[in-house]
């Protein structure tokens, strides 16, 4: 007689489990781009994956308020601690920078394999005011003076090398990103018929200055605030800054193209309609 055939199980790939702050993330729910390709392209970062990522760079973040909230979601993650608290308040926002920055000075002097991640220009937030001549060009001097101390912490690194018979060790490359939201648009006591032409100088200015920089764009809140032609064309087509390099010029300026690196969020927020996004402009710390 014929045995019965025994049902043959097709083993399914075992996804890995999440930690803590990836499920965290999904249970605040997150914004999904409705393009695919942008969908694929998105990584919910758990506390590991961004350690490694981090492992071998130094990063600088410095900017307005955005980039503050960005920079303490960033601090969440690497610590594996997430937190719903909402920053309720400029004054607050304040103090918690000064106690995030605190921590991270801490945790690095207690464990060397900790990401080298730091926040300059911490008296001031560091986007075009166009008050007092202080624009972006406060941003160029934090740049600068923190690559110096960089520069000269490797020159000694290399030295105690030297002097221990050991091979000297590779350098590490330097990412800053730099974030100016809406307040490069907003042109604080500059007419309306010459915040374009003012802001397109102004990140020119910067990017030729500083070389290498990440410029995010500002995310999808009060939008109105933006020039109404680039509304359109950023819900629409494309990102805020690449539309507007496009419209001012800057598309073929070879010296600027080389300089300058943009991460545009707008369209990731643009269909954000969760608590814990930016629709709202409630400051988020999980919009990192």
């Amino acid at each position: 007689h014929d045995l019965p055939s025994t049902p043959t199980t097709v083993p399914q790939p075992q996804r890995p489990a999440m930690d803590i702050i990836q499920q965290q993330a999904l249970q605040d729910t997150i914004c999904l781009p409705r393009d695919p390709k942008k969908r694929q392209r998105l990584h919910l970062y758990s506390t590991a994956d961004a350690k490694t990522c981090l492992s071998q760079v130094t990063l600088t973040l410095s900017g307005d308020s955005y980039t503050q909230q960005l920079f303490f979601g960033l601090m969440e993650i690497l610590r594996g601690v997430p937190s719903h608290h909402e920053i309720a308040s400029g004054h607050e926002r304040y103090l918690t920078l000064m106690n995030t920055t605190k921590l991270l000075e801490q945790l690095k002097a207690n464990d060397p394999t900790f990401p080298d991640v730091n926040w300059i220009c911490t008296k001031e937030e560091c986007y075009p005011t166009y008050k007092d001549g202080q624009s972006l060009e406060l941003c160029t001097e934090c740049i600068e003076e923190f690559r110096a101390e960089h520069g000269q912490a490797y020159q000694r690194q290399k030295q105690l090398a030297a002097e221990q018979g050991l091979a000297p060790p590779p350098p590490r490359p330097l990412a800053h990103v730099v974030g100016t939201g809406i307040h490069l648009f907003a042109g604080h006591g500059v007419p309306r018929s010459k915040r374009k032409g003012r802001a397109t100088a102004e990140i020119r200015r910067f990017a030729v200055a500083t070389k290498n920089v990440i410029l995010p764009s500002v995310p999808n809140y009060k939008p109105q605030l933006v020039p109404e032609q680039y509304r359109a064309e950023m819900s629409n087509k494309q990102g805020l800054y690449s539309y507007f390099i496009k419209d001012q010029g800057l598309e073929d300026d070879e010296e600027f193209r080389q300089s300058m690196r943009f991460l545009d969020y707008y369209q990731l927020t643009s269909s954000c309609i969760f608590a814990n996004c930016t629709t709202d402009g409630g400051h988020r710390s999980r919009f990192v």
